[in-house]
């Protein structure tokens, strides 16, 4: 046991060396004693032999901090939601606490969140909005409290968006639900409706199962109004047949208390009443017919045939085969749901082109009888909506994501070659465009047409999620043909580009094909591919000096008959560039409007080489100038 004021004074060597292990004894020691060092330190050790605690001086040297029992028992103080006893380094509002005796207390943000005590665990014992979450295997909802809203779910984290005051669901969107009440072989099982906690208010609604005799009852107002027994019969107002006001047995039969039985049975007075019945060997009744015609069956009713509509005998509702249903007007079949639960309208049998067996068909010989419409009367902006949808769910209605490429819906037109009418002539495709996910379903429009010769279409134009447009032909005529009812003029647009754009035409204009021909962009830059890598056998071009010479640079104007603008221009023609330079005149076929050659040809001029020939010329002449130059000045000079 020893403490220290830790000053060394001076003294004889041998008092400072026993003054010195007095120092050391002590800081060895922890300054162990019963009580306090009479000088102390910030963040001094003191060992309480009186408490059995490890005791730090704090920083400000006015008091001790209890770290732990001798003995090894960790100790921590009290702390808050605030200020955790035990919190961590990094967030010092995160932690254990203790409100009160018995309790130990969890915070998080500064807030509790959870208390245990001797008596109870409490979550959320402030009333915050925080919700609580118990996560199963497969289900990250299992047990959900939705402290915002004040409802509990079970399978599902919105348990409040099921509609009206919600404050328990049980959800499960992708398969079937249960929710199971167990007791035992001899108890019953219940849900209670209350409105209140005394008396029948505890109870005002009732729906139990009786496990003891299998049945299950129905209560309002307390009292008990419905009965299903162990066979599936029936009883309303009662518990038994003798004792409900209506009886319906599983066996179809049925029991009145009231105005029914008795002599208003079979002798009819009023139009609603029975006149006619039909009872079994048993005496049970198995149809009736009122005054009014209206009849009533407890069993099935069959027909061998056809019904037929009162005073319209050409219209029914018939069964021309097994597993067969049709309705007829004026006389006619209109509709039929065949045994493979196809819906033909205006025919009775399979006409769907090649092989599709499709569930609903249309077929007739006039515009009317063949095609659909699709309207909506409504004030706003919305129409009628055709509407195809995918999921890779193998169930009806089942909820599977879709794949990258996955078809999610395609309209096809056929036409009869003579032979069949299997043969595709164009296809419009929707399909995933990308890996899908929550709210993201990236999509691409295919379009195809059936060559000339081919009897399957190929894909001709592509939009893609982006919205860039891919097309493919084989046409002489023109890939991508875009035309104008205008005349030729500068202020009439056939293609314009844009840039910058928030919407399909909130764009800034850049690059504009204009109806006469010239095209207009915002910088004034027209490019070609020229860089070293792609290029090979790199040399000095020759002289074009003479072919420029030679070329003839013309004013002229087009002819009226060809369409375009007639004013005066200043160019070449293609027939006298081509005797000097004949590489740089192409010529194409002239086509009629469905592509067939008319026999004659155009000529055209590549007018950019013709450029790059001036260059050159330009470079020799600035040479020979250069040349001339040097000469004058020599001359000059001497």
């Amino acid at each position: 046991m020893a403490t220290h004021d830790y000053i060394i004074s001076n003294a004889s060597g041998a008092a400072v060396r026993a003054d010195l292990n007095n120092a050391l004894a002590a800081i060895v020691s922890n300054n162990s004693n019963a009580s306090s060092p009479s000088t102390t330190y910030a963040y001094q050790w003191w060992a309480d032999t009186t408490t059995g605690q490890l005791k730090l001086r704090n920083s400000a040297n006015n008091a001790w901090i209890t770290i732990f029992e001798l003995d090894g028992t960790m100790l921590m103080e009290n702390g808050s939601a605030s200020s955790p006893g035990l919190a961590f380094a990094s967030d010092l509002n995160t932690g254990f606490f203790r409100s009160a005796a018995d309790k130990i207390n969890f915070a998080t943000g500064g807030v509790e969140r959870l208390e245990i005590g001797s008596s109870a665990v409490v979550f959320n014992d402030g009333s915050n909005d925080v919700d609580f979450r118990v996560e199963s295997n497969g289900n990250a909802n299992m047990l959900f409290v939705d402290g915002g809203n004040d409802a509990v779910g079970v399978g599902t984290a919105t348990p409040s968006s099921y509609g009206g005051a919600v404050t328990l669901a049980t959800a499960n969107t992708t398969g079937n639900n249960t929710f199971t009440i167990a007791a035992g072989t001899s108890s019953n099982a219940s849900i209670h409706f209350a409105d209140g906690l005394s008396g029948d208010n505890a109870y005002r609604g009732i729906v139990k199962y009786e496990h003891n005799n299998n049945a299950m009852a129905f209560s309002t107002n307390a009292l008990e109004r419905l009965r299903i027994d162990s066979s599936g019969n029936l009883f309303i107002g009662g518990t038994t047949a003798s004792s409900a006001d209506i009886a319906l047995n599983a066996n179809g039969t049925a029991t009145f208390a009231g105005i029914v039985e008795g002599s208003r049975f079979t002798n009819a007075t009023n139009s609603a009443d029975p006149w006619l019945k039909g009872v079994n060997s048993s005496g049970t009744e198995t149809f009736n017919v009122n005054k009014d015609g209206d009849a009533n069956f407890s069993g099935d009713l069959i027909i061998a045939d056809k019904i037929i509509h009162q005073s319209d005998t050409n219209t029914a509702v018939r069964f021309p085969a097994n597993d067969t249903v049709s309705v007829e007007t004026a006389g006619s079949e209109r509709l039929r749901v065949d045994s493979s639960g196809r819906l033909f309208v205006n025919h009775t049998a399979d006409v769907a082109p090649d092989g599709y067996d499709s569930k609903l068909q249309l077929c007739d010989n006039s515009y009317q009888g063949s095609s659909v419409v699709l309207r909506r009367d409504q004030n706003n902006t919305s129409g009628g909506t055709l509407i195809f949808a995918k999921s890779r769910s193998s169930s009806k209605g089942g909820n599977a994501i879709v794949n990258d490429g996955d078809d999610c819906g395609s309209i096809r037109w056929y036409g009869n070659d003579g032979a069949d009418i299997n043969n595709e002539v164009a296809r419009i495709r929707a399909e995933v465009d990308g890996t899908p996910g929550s709210n993201d379903m990236p999509g691409r429009l295919r379009f195809y047409t059936t060559a000339d010769g081919a009897s399957s279409p190929t894909e001709r134009m592509r939009i893609d999620n982006t919205g860039k447009t891919i097309l493919l032909g084989t046409s002489t005529n023109g890939v991508l043909v875009a035309e104008t009812t205008q005349g030729a003029a500068s202020n009439k647009n056939i293609i314009v580009g844009g840039h910058s754009a928030s919407s399909i035409d909130g764009g800034t204009g850049c690059f504009v094909v204009l109806s006469n021909g010239n095209v207009v962009n915002t910088n004034n830059s027209y490019g070609s591919l020229s860089d070293v890598k792609l290029k090979e056998n790199i040399v000095d071009a020759s002289s074009q000096w003479d072919d420029i010479k030679a070329v003839q640079v013309r004013n002229y104007n087009f002819k009226e008959s060809t369409g375009q603008q007639t004013h005066t221009q200043l160019g070449v023609v293609a027939q006298e560039v081509e005797l000097v330079s004949p590489g740089l005149v192409s010529e194409s076929p002239d086509l009629d409007a469905d592509g067939n050659d008319l026999g004659t040809v155009t000529k055209s001029v590549n007018y950019s080489v013709l450029y790059m020939k001036a260059v050159k010329a330009l470079q020799e002449a600035i040479s020979k100038i250069e040349t001339l130059e040097t000469k004058v000045a020599a001359l000059e000079a001497g």
